[in-house]
């Protein structure tokens, strides 16, 4: 663990005293996906597509979903800094709906066209997408981000 920024007195390969308290360092933060994200169509393409990779049923990805909330240790924020809790009833609505699952997060998304999330659909997505943005940082690093010079729509 580098310096905390929390407590900048920590040196390096420390434990804050945060941390000591809680078990977790406010240091590891995951973003809560914004409303712009979920309307950008390659985002939400990334997503999927990073969801059907675990090759799951829906009920084993929700539970891998709820596992991964549970065991994320450090803290959930939204656009202006402030720790936010993914809402319970959202869950129990993701699991709730099965169907739904199967179909947003367990099976691949079309290649090409543009992707959508209907507005009763809007919560159930951002929570898994916050979720698991948060187990894999480094991957949704990338998510929605497309290279300028990407020449798949040209003929050769």
């Amino acid at each position: 663990m580098s310096t905390c920024p929390s407590n900048s007195l920590v040196p390096r390969f420390a434990i804050c005293q945060f941390y000591l308290n809680h078990g977790y360092c406010r240091c590891r933060v995951a973003t809560l996906v914004t409303d712009e994200e979920l309307s950008n169509s390659e985002f939400v393409r990334d997503i999927r597509s990073h969801a059907a990779s675990y090759h799951l049923g829906a009920e084993q990805f929700v539970l891998k979903l709820l596992n991964d909330y549970r065991d994320f240790p450090g803290a959930i924020v939204n656009d202006q800094g402030q720790e936010v809790i993914v809402a319970l009833s959202v869950l129990e609505d993701i699991a709730a709906r099965l169907d739904w699952v199967r179909e947003w997060a367990c099976t691949s998304p079309p290649p090409r066209g543009r992707l959508h999330i209907r507005k009763e659909a809007r919560e159930r997505a951002r929570a898994i997408a916050t979720i698991l943005r948060a187990a894999n940082p480094a991957k949704a690093r990338f998510w929605g981000v497309r290279g300028t010079n990407d020449n798949e729509d040209r003929p050769i």
